[in-house]
Parts: C-alpha cells; sequence; structure tokens
C-alpha cells in the first residue's frame, strides 16, 4: 500500500470518527474530547511521547482555533502548542464588538494568550513554524486552519512534473532523485542505464515520444520487480505476516498476497 493510499484512508477514518462526535456532543464537549485524545496520544503513542513526534489540528475557522488554543492553555500540554491562522489583531476593528462575539474572541485570545508584547502575527507563526520544524520538543502541536491547507493539499494531489517529452537533458526522477536523460539513437535493442547523475535511453533511429515513453515505462516496471521482493522480506519479519506473491495493480502499486 503506498503512502497516498494510507493518508486516504487515515482521512475517512478520520472523517468518520467526526461524524460520530458530532452526533452525539455539542461543539465544547466535542473539543474537550479531542484535546483530550490528544494530550493521551501524546504520553502513550512511541511516535509523539519521544519529543520527536509533533501534529496539527485542523480547525474548521479562527474562531475556533482560538477556542482550542485556549482550552489548551488550561493543561500542561499548552505550552507546546502554537496557533497559525494568519490572523493580525486590530483594536479598531473590534472596538464597537460585543464582549462575547467571535471577533472579540479572536482578538482576546491573541492579545492575552498568544502574541508578546510588540509582537506580530507573523513573527510569531515564524518561531512556531521554526520550532515545530527545529525543536518539536518545544512545539509539539501546531493548531491550524483547514481553510489554510487547502492550497497545500492540492499541491499534494497535483501532478509533480509537467508531461516528458523523452528528449536530450530532460529531467527525471527516480528513487526521488533527479537524472538527466541522455538519448543515444543506434541500431540495437533498447535498453536504459542509470548512474548516480544520468540516465541513458538508447532507441532505435525515428522512435517517436511513444515508443521512448513505453521502454522507459517497461524499465520503471522492472526496476520495482526487482526492488519489491527484497522489500518484502525485510518487512515480513517486522510485520509478522507472511506472503504467497504480488502483482502490479498500477505502476506504483503493488498488491501483496498473503
Amino acid at each position: 500500500m503506498n503512502t497516498q493510499m494510507k493518508r486516504w484512508m487515515q482521512d475517512a477514518i478520520i472523517r468518520k470518527r467526526w461524524a460520530n462526535l458530532e452526533s452525539l456532543m455539542s461543539a465544547g464537549e466535542r473539543k474537550q474530547r479531542i484535546i483530550a485524545d490528544i494530550i493521551a496520544d501524546f504520553s502513550l503513542k512511541p511516535r509523539l511521547k519521544n519529543d520527536r513526534g509533533t501534529a496539527n489540528l485542523v480547525a474548521a475557522s479562527i474562531y475556533d482555533a482560538c477556542h482550542y488554543f485556549r482550552l489548551l492553555q488550561n493543561t500542561n500540554f499548552g505550552a507546546y502548542c502554537g496557533i497559525i491562522t494568519s490572523y493580525e489583531p486590530n483594536h479598531n476593528a473590534i472596538s464597537r464588538e460585543p464582549a462575547d462575539s467571535d471577533e472579540r474572541h479572536k482578538f482576546d485570545t491573541y492579545t492575552r494568550y498568544v502574541l508578546k508584547a510588540r509582537q506580530t502575527t507573523k513573527q510569531y507563526e515564524d518561531e512556531m513554524k521554526r520550532r515545530f520544524i527545529e525543536e518539536p520538543a518545544n512545539c509539539k502541536l501546531l493548531i491550524v486552519v483547514s481553510k489554510l491547507l487547502t492550497g497545500f493539499e492540492k499541491l499534494r494531489c497535483q501532478a509533480r512534473e509537467t508531461p516528458r517529452e523523452f528528449i536530450e537533458r530532460e529531467s527525471h526522477y527516480l528513487w526521488g532523485r533527479r537524472h538527466l536523460l541522455t538519448v543515444i539513437e543506434r541500431n540495437a535493442k533498447p535498453a536504459v542505464t542509470v548512474d548516480h547523475k544520468r540516465i541513458t535511453l538508447s532507441v532505435r533511429p525515428g522512435s517517436d515520444h511513444a515508443k521512448r515513453a513505453a521502454i522507459i515505462h517497461e524499465w520503471h516496471k522492472s526496476l520495482l520487480h526487482e526492488f519489491v521482493p527484497a522489500l518484502i522480506s525485510k518487512r515480513e519479519p517486522k510485520l509478522g505476516v507472511q506472503t504467497t506473491g504480488h502483482r502490479r495493480e498500477k505502476l506504483s502499486v503493488f498488491c501483496l498476497i498473503f
């Protein structure tokens, strides 16, 4: 199962769980339950409790993000949390807002709990992002707003490369590394070789785009068929399973048969 398929399954589980919480609990109860689960996960799960694991809590709005942040400040875990919303508090904008309004809640959260004196939102968020990446022990959880993730989700799902033309000095990626393509035309059986910087494609004179693409495609398949058995042998003991074979559904997806 590849990374994208795992991510889809995890997202589906989260959506189902959230739907159950929505039907059984009020908004305040849901948030308290979510916070309790997060704190428990950081206490129990090996990937999170070793001071190197981090997580994101995705809120539906800036108001919800602020509410989560305030609730977390009432726990010992609050010191390890940050909030990313791009909200910039403006006193003039809330001067006529009632004390219990959403805008006042956001303003008070940032001025009382988030920002230090004379600190801007950008300065705060840049520092939180740095800690999240470089000092995970000091910033374990980032609260973010879902609309700010939209661009990242699109980027994650879109194609990473423009369509390949299979021409001289074109960039190709193999196992995550960039290689330049060299095309050699000769009257011999087509072949592909690779070194640490270059992929060399040997084709017959006059071979068109489709033929070159097919040769590269078959080469990719052969690499996977070489790689997968060794990976299975390595992982079987750790997973406590034994496979009887594997088959290729798509170029990047293999199904294991137990």
